[in-house]
């Protein structure tokens, strides 16, 4: 009795299967789906240009706070001054001053850093982050970051400083009663004399802006190591 093969119908089976599976069928899209490509982050791009001038390797410290009272370089230090702090109480009269003292400075060849902040909607990158006008960075500047209120705390300044030659600081910018006293106080920590232009820090634009300024003076004015007077008799 002959016997019926079922072997070559069960492959023909199994071939029509696959090719069905892989037909196109009208209103169907068989190619592969492919990732639309990304939309680039304009503000992250902003950051990372800006960022790469501040890109440095950190430079320790060469002196104890005892040391640095026989140094006699001079530097000025401008703390915050930045377009997302404006406006400021006696804005003209401030950036004019700390526009003057940093002309003076780099005459005498004295060092001039500028510390900015990067919070509170002035992040790197953002046309508020960057130094109010008509302020500017100028060649030989030193521009960092600061990493707390006091200007000098994990930012590397201290020991710039001490390879400039420094033993006194001019500090000025913004807040008075903030940063800019942080600062101070930084300064005197680890050895610096201090000078505080009296007409060159501020505080927002706000009731009793003044009050607050003049405050500060006479408590800087009291604290031993720091001298406060007019940017105008300020020398480098």
């Amino acid at each position: 009795m002959r016997r019926t093969s079922f072997v070559a119908p069960a492959c023909a089976a199994a071939f029509l299967l696959a090719l069905c599976s892989c037909s196109t069928y009208p209103g169907t899209d068989a190619r592969p789906a492919t990732a639309e490509a990304p939309v680039p982050d304009e503000a992250a791009i902003r950051r990372a240009s800006v960022a790469s001038r501040f890109e440095r390797e950190p430079v320790p410290p060469l002196y104890s706070p005892a040391d640095r009272a026989s140094l006699a370089g001079v530097a000025l230090l401008v703390i915050d001054i930045q377009a997302g702090m404006m406006p400021a109480f006696d804005q003209e009269t401030v950036l004019s001053g700390i526009a003057s003292l940093v002309a003076r400075a780099d005459v005498a060849g004295a060092m001039v850093a500028w510390g900015y902040m990067d919070e509170f909607g002035m992040g790197m990158g953002s046309p508020e982050f960057e130094l109010a006008a008509p302020l500017a960075e100028g060649p030989g500047h030193y521009p960092y970051v600061k990493t707390a209120s006091d200007g000098f705390n994990g930012s590397g300044l201290t020991g710039i400083f001490d390879r400039a030659g420094v033993g006194t600081v001019v500090i000025c910018g913004m807040s008075s009663g903030g940063c800019v006293n942080a600062t101070v106080k930084g300064a005197l920590a680890r050895g610096y004399r201090v000078v505080v232009p009296s007409d060159t820090h501020t505080v927002r634009d706000a009731g009793g802006a003044r009050e607050e300024i003049a405050a500060m003076n006479r408590a800087w004015s009291l604290m031993p190591g720091v001298e406060v007077k007019p940017s105008a008799e300020v020398s480098f």
